[in-house]
């Protein structure tokens, strides 16, 4: 009888050894299931957003042009009406009084003025909507990565590729299909063989597997020998992309230090010495330039004095 309560036990205790691994591998799973319905939440509320904020803005803009077109039009009626009646009070051959007729003008100008103002600060609210905007679009790609110069096959499995070059030119062992979202190529496909390859958007599951990507990229090899060099590129906004080509001929042309993107952000050195630092519109990359520019001939001026 205790041989038979014994053996009892022990088989409970085997049972038991075996539900721990599969309650972990249960919890594992949910997870990760919880991890990709959050990711595919954020993407809707930043797409959600973005369509919000651009509906906004159409109806505000629209409100107030026809705001506008209507006090336009009442203001021009009321000075038409008023000098018409002044001329209509004066006998025919009298001659209407200059003064009055500066005053409409001058009340006139002052309306006008008003609109002015209020056209301004839709301008600023329609910037600062634009900017939004351009900056929650950044978001949403902060999980991408631009490919270029990776050749394009018949069939290509795109994943498949991705995968390998990660592992072996870029020694990152433990990524797998499974941390890729999705890939798609950007631009109109040529028809020539000698066409150059479309750049190649991935997405990644994570950002965590995306930035080591991007931290490893340095290891592809470059240069006369390689047969086709391949570069791995943050995944910019069309803003920031022609900012960022800007800079980049600002530095080709030896104006400022040098230039790079770093996570979705425009970096820039005005010298060799100077601290990088971000800029995020024209003007801010202009003001590098000429604080560039008048450190030089600072530099110049010394070295002319000594």
């Amino acid at each position: 009888m205790i041989a038979k309560l014994q053996d009892a036990i022990q088989s409970k205790e085997t049972f038991c050894s075996e539900l721990d691994p599969m309650k972990e591998e249960i919890l594992i799973k949910l997870q990760q299931s919880w991890e990709e319905k959050l990711n595919q939440l954020q993407c809707e509320m930043f797409e959600t957003l973005q369509k919000e904020v651009k509906k906004y803005e159409e109806t505000q803009q629209k409100n107030l042009q026809e705001s506008m077109s209507a006090k336009l039009k009442s203001s021009e009626a009321s000075v038409v009406s008023t000098i018409d009646q002044k001329l209509r009070s004066h006998e025919c051959n009298s001659i209407p009084r200059i003064e009055d007729l500066e005053d409409h003008v001058q009340s006139f100008q002052i309306v006008a003025s008003r609109h002015r103002e209020e056209l301004n600060k839709l301008d600023e609210m329609l910037e600062s909507l634009e900017q939004a905007m351009e900056v929650a679009d950044q978001k949403l790609r902060d999980r991408n990565l631009c490919f270029v110069g990776l050749t394009e096959e018949q069939d290509e499995n795109i994943e498949g590729r991705i995968v390998q070059m990660s592992k072996f030119q870029l020694g990152i062992d433990d990524i797998h299909a499974s941390d890729i979202e999705n890939v798609y190529r950007i631009g109109r496909k040529g028809n020539d063989q000698g066409t150059r390859a479309r750049n190649l958007i991935v997405r990644f599951t994570s950002k965590k597997m995306r930035d080591r990507v991007y931290q490893h990229r340095k290891r592809l090899p470059m240069g006369p020998d390689t047969t086709t060099n391949i570069y791995i590129n943050d995944d910019l906004t069309p803003f920031r992309s022609k900012l960022f080509y800007d800079a980049r001929r600002l530095a080709k042309a030896k104006k400022i230090h040098s230039t790079w993107s770093q996570y979705g952000n425009i970096m820039v050195k005005r010298t060799e010495d100077d601290q990088p630092t971000a800029v995020y519109n024209h003007e801010q990359l202009a003001e590098k330039w000429k604080e560039s520019t008048r450190n030089e001939a600072n530099d110049n001026n010394y070295s002319d004095e000594n």
